[in-house]
């Protein structure tokens, strides 16, 4: 079984609350990105309509899992922005 904890971010409880702010908004803009993806993948994805349903299934599946990541990072920033003094 992997450990995911080796994944996490480790360097967010040294970064300053503007520093935590900024990525936050990254984090936003890239899950807006995200969605667009899914709701217009074909705007984003070239040869959206070559591909078989498996791939399209797929590369919207990542992507999910993309915005959930993003949901995760903006989390973990708002929750250190709560604990700092």
């Amino acid at each position: 079984m992997m450990n995911l904890q080796f994944f996490a971010e480790s360097d967010i409880r040294r970064q300053e609350s503007a520093s935590l702010k900024r990525a936050i908004r990254k984090y936003e803009k890239r899950r807006k990105e995200h969605e667009a993806y899914i709701t217009e993948p074909e705007k984003h994805c070239p040869d959206w309509h070559e591909k078989s349903e498996a791939e399209q299934k797929g590369l919207k599946k990542h992507w999910m899992k993309e915005i959930q990541n993003f949901d995760q990072s903006i989390q973990d920033r708002v929750d250190e922005l709560k604990i700092e003094r």
